[in-house]
């Protein structure tokens, strides 16, 4: 993926040394950015360059981010609801270029199939395939529970001054959490989440069994029964990490059952549950015939359209159609 300003490189080059006194250090910044493939964002001036934006503006959305979010709620599955924060159109497009021209820089693992450009739900149902004995932990509340420290690291990993990564980090919570709504929560929950996915699949490889994460749904599985010890150690590791699990959905499963994993069947072939497949053909009945009613569920539609495109090509092009048509209707609303 390129950068994508909206001018080359080097007329970015100098329009920021025309604009800015720069030390000899801020060169040096500047090339060592470039080289990591990411945007020379060698002063928080440079970002408001790039983006076109006010420099005030900028500053003003990361300062009193509140007033740049719409909240509403959605109703949880396990009873109670979720709170959603999405950001209005313009600081929208600001986290979206972040998000494409920064965070996506990092690549993740393999065994991170949620939220990850090229993977999905199959990608995390194929690491377990065939296998006798699954074990799937949950974690609570995810997003809400990463705060500014951890997302500072993540911008400060790039090698962004200070002043910069301050930035990029107040317009990334809301709160001083990851907003569930926001397009760049996803991505960097996944890079807070690394080094805790690196002690995990160690611990998995050491014991010979398949690990994946799908978002805060981990999954494991193997041909020989799963240790409670095991799963105490990966329980312990996740909470050493200050993430919390959510013990009501702690789940064994072995032979003579079903094994199911983010909605998929994986005992021998990968398909989606009857319920879901019920569930979404519903949803996306009611979509069609009142497009206004779904306008906050457009991208979930759109994912999930996604989803069963991967499986059923006739069907998925029905449900990408219903969803084109709902984000059209979230696009007017907002304009």
């Amino acid at each position: 993926m390129e950068l994508t300003p909206p001018f080359p490189i080097e007329e970015l080059r100098t329009s920021i040394f025309h604009d800015l006194t720069l030390t000899a250090a801020d060169l040096r910044t500047f090339d060592a950015l470039l080289e990591q493939g990411v945007p020379p964002l060698i002063a928080t001036e440079v970002l408001s360059l790039i983006l076109g934006v006010s420099h005030k503006l900028l500053w003003a959305m990361a300062s009193v981010p509140e007033r740049y979010y719409r909240r509403f709620q959605i109703p949880k599955r396990s009873g109670g609801v979720r709170e959603i924060a999405t950001p209005r159109v313009f600081l929208k497009v600001i986290q979206r270029w972040i998000l494409l021209n920064v965070l996506y820089r990092r690549p993740l693992p393999a065994v991170v199939t949620g939220f990850a450009p090229g993977r999905g739900l199959l990608a995390n149902a194929s690491f377990h395939l065939g296998h006798r004995y699954l074990v799937k932990i949950d974690i609570q509340d995810f997003f809400p529970s990463i705060g500014l420290r951890q997302v500072e690291s993540v911008y400060r990993h790039f090698g962004f001054p200070d002043r910069v990564f301050a930035l990029l980090t107040k317009l990334s919570l809301l709160d001083g959490a990851l907003p569930q709504g926001a397009p760049t929560s996803p991505y960097l929950a996944n890079l807070v989440f690394l080094p805790c996915d690196s002690q995990i699949i160690a611990l998995a490889e050491s014991h010979g069994i398949a690990y994946s994460r799908y978002a805060d749904d981990l999954t494991f599985s193997s041909n020989n029964p799963i240790t409670g010890s095991l799963v105490t150690d990966i329980v312990e590791t996740i909470e050493g990490h200050s993430f919390r699990i959510n013990r009501g959905k702690l789940r064994f499963s072995g032979p003579g059952q079903r094994l199911i994993t983010t909605g998929m069947v994986v005992n021998v072939a990968a398909h989606p549950i009857r319920r879901l497949r019920r569930q979404l053909r519903a949803r996306f009945h009611q979509a069609e015939l009142n497009p206004l009613h779904f306008t906050e569920q457009a991208h979930q539609l759109l994912g999930w359209a996604a989803y069963v495109n991967m499986y059923d090509r006739g069907l998925g092009s029905d449900y990408l159609r219903i969803a084109k048509r709902v984000l059209d209707a979230s696009r007017t609303m907002e304009s």
